[in-house]
């Protein structure tokens, strides 16, 4: 894999056109997904994914994802026009991801697909002002009302970092939800243990056999898809501890927590940026200022 990390964009994607097409297609997939390999200065980043967006040679899960990762770095640089630009391909992406099938690969599977746009759009609704923050809110919940456990693949398990990252802003978005009768909290529960349980069920045998298990707890190794679940169960912890506040104040506390874990924050800038942006257009529909500013 060549060093692509001190080129430019125009430099990196001229050399990987050169390379034969398998080649091509395995460079542009680990550029994706694994960030330290891009080009360092973010403005080249945004560049080089936005040229993987427009790449019909591409297949569409490719060009998709590439979309979905530009609009984040969009959003992490504070290029908010570029942002914006975006949305209308983002809001096809999210109708033709709508319609795939759950499966057990995770870069195809509908619902993760899914619920990757949604991330992205909501999130930029929330710091664009927008009013479609509405209807992504909308979109989230209903997505996740829909999820049909019996065709899931053990990828959910992945899947739900992004899921209560989105929920947990659509519920900042539509407060009423989480109070209202639709059990959004039991839903995020049972995804949870269903994520879980297709996850971990596949190691039964080693369970069973003590195949390759450590003889002490300190060898244990917990993989790093486990530290992001990790993070997902103290966002549903924080979202169960709003249903629960028994106070208003409690509540309103509670909602920035919500806001602090599950708003874009891939750099400092960016988070602070995105609770600004909270506070601008979703406070108003709180009531009241936190008793202690997030």
């Amino acid at each position: 894999m060549p060093d692509f990390t001190k080129r430019t964009a125009d430099e990196a994607f001229a050399q990987i056109s050169r390379q034969g097409r398998a080649q091509r297609y395995r460079t542009i997939r680990r550029l994706l997904y694994r960030k330290s390999e891009r080009p360092t200065p973010l403005d080249e980043q945004l560049r080089l994914l936005e040229m993987f967006a427009a790449d019909e040679t591409l297949n569409k899960f490719e060009r998709t994802y590439a979309l979905v990762a530009t609009a984040h770095k969009a959003s992490e640089t504070g290029a908010k026009d570029k942002l914006a630009s975006f949305i209308p391909r983002l809001e096809s992406g999210f109708a033709w991801a709508r319609t795939l099938p759950m499966c057990n690969e995770l870069r195809k599977d509908g619902l993760h697909l899914s619920f990757s746009i949604l991330n992205v759009l909501i999130n930029a609704s929330v710091l664009l002002g927008l009013e479609q923050r509405y209807d992504y809110a909308d979109h989230a919940l209903t997505t996740l009302k829909g999820i049909n456990p019996r065709k899931t693949g053990r990828y959910t398990y992945n899947s739900a970092t992004n899921i209560l990252n989105t929920v947990g802003v659509a519920l900042l978005i539509r407060p009423a939800t989480l109070h209202g009768s639709s059990n959004i909290l039991g839903l995020l529960r049972n995804l949870i243990y269903h994520g879980l349980v297709l996850n971990f069920g596949g190691n039964l045998h080693t369970v069973l056999l003590r195949s390759g298990i450590p003889s002490t707890l300190a060898e244990i190794v917990p993989p790093s898809s486990f530290t992001e679940f990790e993070s997902s169960f103290r966002r549903y912890l924080t979202i169960r501890c709003a249903l629960l506040a028994t106070t208003d104040q409690e509540m309103q506390d509670l909602y920035w927590q919500i806001a602090d874990q599950c708003i874009a924050q891939h750099a400092p800038a960016q988070k602070a940026a995105h609770l600004a942006a909270v506070r601008r257009h979703l406070l108003p529909t709180w009531q009241m200022e936190p008793s202690q500013g997030v």
